[in-house]
């Protein structure tokens, strides 16, 4: 056990055992520990049953640590001690702050819930939950989780925040809340409960308080259409497509479903879940979106080639690519989204019928709405349902204008709540998810926050932010596409062999199944 250990936290550790484990799952380093503290099922009972919540923490890189920043990490239904390892990517990020994060309920190591036949590596879509898979999932949730579940929401989480945050800051600690993507809205819950707690909050990849995943497609397909003109703001990507992207993708999708792509089992719905899968996933794979389309409208022996290597990058043989996190629930992520973030007043055929006129989609929203019905238990409304907290501590709300989960236009309720000294939104121009992703800009900005977050930030930095690369750096364009050249103009064959068109007949369906 290290010095900071023993004398940093001596009176807590008799609290719960803690065990040394790695900050990034699977590094073998033991450079954090873990623990498992039991808090009230009920938080309007705190002397009644126990709900067991896992936490891990790390010592801040530059000691004596001056306080804590907890990481609430977002899904709904990712694990935070999965996710906290990205922290040691940004180590000018709160580098003086012993870093906390915690599994929120029925995620993780907090009592996950899973479906083991339907999320067995041998199943339909292994680890996902899709489609038929939920009939006897939904069987299986209601039998193990049942009288649970009414208490995993966003509240109870947020309650466990607070507790926990309460429970290891230590006399003068500067105590800071780092939420991201749906751990913004938890954050937020929390702000409800105690307003005051923190020293100061950041926020990153926005999530109004007021939003529910029914909006999301919607969501995706209006970004997806504004990142699209940034290339007909690009010469050459404006030049492959007629000068008009959004028109050039619609016009193909017009006579996609009689091309020599569509032969490949490449069609319609499948070329909206692509392009949306691509755009959700990072910078790496949003800028070869309009690849994307070229090739589709194109459909050349070359390009059919291409989209082989692509979807191999993307779910290759034995795992990787754009798998999930061992930590995530996807059962827990429909019970959050179905308790706190839906519309029950949703129409599951308006949602359906609404992907029509999408040029990219995750079918999000309709897959949510098809199920929600039966949903074996979806607690009562939240009275904070809806509502921004009322608070004075500073805030730093960051997102990317082409966020696909987001647009920029949704987010007019975090500008008018964050109104008061030392509250701000800042928009990072050409990031997308997640702004701390996309380069030095956004991440020092952060830090600086976290270093004093009552001083005016600087900010000037995003105006030089770099547009995105839709050419592809070379080694990049061989990876995913297997040709240096990502628009496939020139006539390089795959680096992979020629494939029979039936294997893209198999590889297809992964996409659209992954979107789901």
């Amino acid at each position: 056990m290290t010095l900071w250990l023993v004398t940093a936290w001596v009176v807590v550790a008799a609290a719960q055992e803690w065990v040394p484990c790695d900050l990034a799952p699977g590094s073998g380093e033991g450079d954090a520990e873990c623990a498992v503290v039991p808090l009230p099922l009920d938080p309007a009972a705190p002397e009644g049953p126990t709900y067991d919540v896992a936490v891990k923490r790390a010592p801040a890189p530059v000691q004596p640590a001056r306080g804590q920043l907890w990481f609430v990490t977002g899904g709904p239904g990712d694990a935070g001690t999965d996710d906290i390892g990205v922290m040691a990517s940004f180590e000018d990020l709160g580098a003086d702050l012993d870093r906390y994060t915690f599994d929120a309920r029925g995620t993780g190591r907090s009592g996950r819930f899973g479906c083991p036949d339907q999320e067995h590596p041998a199943s339909f879509d292994g680890f996902e939950v899709v489609g038929e898979e939920w009939g006897p999932c939904m069987a299986h949730v209601a039998a193990a989780y049942g009288d649970v579940l009414p208490y995993v929401t966003t509240s109870t989480t947020a309650h466990d925040l607070v507790a926990l945050t309460e429970r290891f800051a230590g006399d003068g600690d500067a105590i800071y809340w780092w939420g991201l993507s749906y751990g913004t809205f938890l954050v937020q819950r929390a702000l409800h409960i105690a307003p005051d707690l923190p020293d100061g909050v950041l926020l990153d990849g926005l999530v109004p308080a007021d939003w529910g995943f029914h909006e999301f497609d919607a969501g995706l397909d209006a970004v997806t259409r504004d990142f699209l003109e940034e290339c007909a703001d690009d010469e050459e990507c404006s030049k492959r497509m007629g000068g008009d992207p959004v028109r050039f993708v619609e016009d193909t999708l017009d006579v996609l479903d009689d091309s020599r792509c569509a032969a490949l089992g490449i069609d319609v719905p499948t070329a909206k879940l692509l392009s949306g899968a691509l755009l959700m996933s990072g910078e790496r794979y949003a800028a070869m979106v309009p690849a994307v389309w070229i090739r589709l409208e194109r459909c050349a022996p070359r390009d059919r080639r291409a989209f082989v290597h692509l979807f191999g990058t993307l779910f290759p043989e034995g795992g990787g690519g754009l798998s999930e996190k061992p930590g995530h629930s996807p059962v827990a992520q429909r019970h959050i989204a179905y308790a706190d973030l839906w519309d029950p007043a949703a129409d599951p055929a308006a949602l359906e019928a609404a992907l029509d006129d999408t040029i990219a989609t995750t079918e999000v929203s309709a897959n949510f709405a098809a199920i929600y019905a039966e949903w074996p238990v979806v607690p009562p409304p939240d009275p904070l349902d809806g509502l921004f907290p009322t608070t004075d501590v500073p805030i730093l709300a960051m997102h990317g204008g082409f966020d696909p989960t987001m647009p920029v236009s949704r987010l007019d309720g975090f500008e008018q709540w964050l109104d008061g000294p030392a509250q701000q939104v800042v928009i990072a121009p050409r990031a997308n998810h997640v702004t701390l992703n996309f380069g030095a800009c956004p991440a020092g900005i952060q830090a600086d926050f976290l270093a004093d977050p009552t001083a005016p930030l600087d900010t000037s930095c995003l105006d030089d932010m770099p547009r995105f690369d839709f050419r592809g750096d070379p080694d990049e364009n061989r990876a995913v596409w297997g040709t240096a050249d990502g628009w496939g103009d020139g006539l390089a064959c795959a680096t992979t062999r020629p494939t029979p068109s039936w294997l893209v007949l198999l590889l297809v369906p992964l996409v659209r199944r992954r979107a789901r």
